[in-house]
């Protein structure tokens, strides 16, 4: 099943929008009461037997925990309030803080509920701080809005530690939403980005996924996000973290760099080897016509005769 973060139905945003406040209020609260007080893998109790088992090693404990049960009914509550809830600015007063309770309430027990539904909840918290920020006008009374969090449903130091705190598996295998739940409150200089990136829990969150192949990428773009505009989120607070995070960056391309090179070694088709060139002698033979071999034996052969002649003469 897809992990991706919600995308609400087009074919029911009339029906939202015509609801009036109070008719919203009366439908989210009776969604919210539909979730059962005990959610997720429910609570186990363990009698101690009078003669414990041998411990097992962490491998046979793995083997023998086996993953919560997901529950698609659940999803869909916390994800038809969330979308009722970031409705307009009235909505996300109305009815913000009682959605963000019962989304922090799956989060502070993530163990006990499915990865996909702890990632989902991460990312409508993370919609729902980015509303709580941008929701209100500009006060009348010259108070910056930058001075001042409209509301304080969502906290960013507890969420990020929420997040921080998962399980380094469900923390990987929610990467795309928790990611995504990220570049959202970062998009634009601001408070909120600043507070995200200054809190030491977003810098661990973000080494924690940039091993991970498939959300590297991402947590590049958060950085490169981070450091632009004006003014930038990369401080004296995160100078270090942010410079940490890029060195894995480059160590990991150093990593990958020879191995590349070999494979395209491999690739590119081998030149033909020239044979070796045979030394050349120090004084060379000259090289003769098959003429001028005939014509130096003939001139040796009469030179012979003419030399037998006078010897035979000076005999005689």
């Amino acid at each position: 099943m897809s992990c991706s973060p919600f995308r609400p139905d087009a074919s029911a945003d009339s029906d939202r929008s015509n609801l009036s406040d109070d008719s919203l209020e009366a439908l989210v609260d009776a969604l919210l009461d539909e979730i059962p007080e005990d959610n997720g893998s429910g609570v186990v109790i363990t009698v101690k037997p009078e003669s414990s088992p041998p411990p097992m090693s962490p491998s046979n404990q793995a083997k023998g925990q086996s993953e919560p049960k997901y529950d698609p009914s659940l999803v869909y509550i916390l994800e038809y309030c969330t979308v009722l809830a970031l409705r307009d600015d009235k909505t996300v007063e109305l009815l913000g803080k009682r959605v963000v309770e019962a989304l922090q309430a799956v989060l502070r027990d993530a163990t006990r509920h499915h990865w996909i539904l702890v990632g989902r909840v991460t990312f409508y918290l993370f919609s729902l701080l980015r509303a709580s920020y941008v929701s209100l006008p500009v006060p009348l009374d010259g108070t910056s809005v930058d001075d001042r969090q409209d509301h304080d449903y969502v906290r960013v130091p507890v969420l990020l530690h929420s997040v921080s705190s998962l399980s380094t598996d469900t923390l990987r295998k929610t990467a795309e939403v928790v990611l995504q739940g990220i570049k959202l409150c970062i998009a634009e200089p601001g408070p909120l980005r600043s507070e995200i990136m200054t809190s030491p829990d977003f810098w661990v969150v973000l080494g924690t996924l940039a091993s991970k192949p498939e959300s590297a990428q991402t947590v590049f773009e958060i950085l490169e996000s981070g450091a632009s505009g004006s003014p930038s989120s990369i401080i004296s607070d995160n100078y270090e973290a942010a410079i940490l995070l890029l060195n894995e960056f480059a160590s990991g391309a150093s990593v990958g760099a020879p191995a590349e090179q070999k494979q395209q070694d491999k690739k590119q088709p081998r030149k033909p080897t020239r044979p070796a060139k045979q030394p050349k002698a120090r004084y060379a033979a000259p090289v003769l016509s098959l003429g001028e071999v005939a014509n130096s034996c003939a001139v040796t052969t009469s030179r012979s005769n003419e030399e037998s002649r006078l010897s035979t003469s000076y005999t005689t």
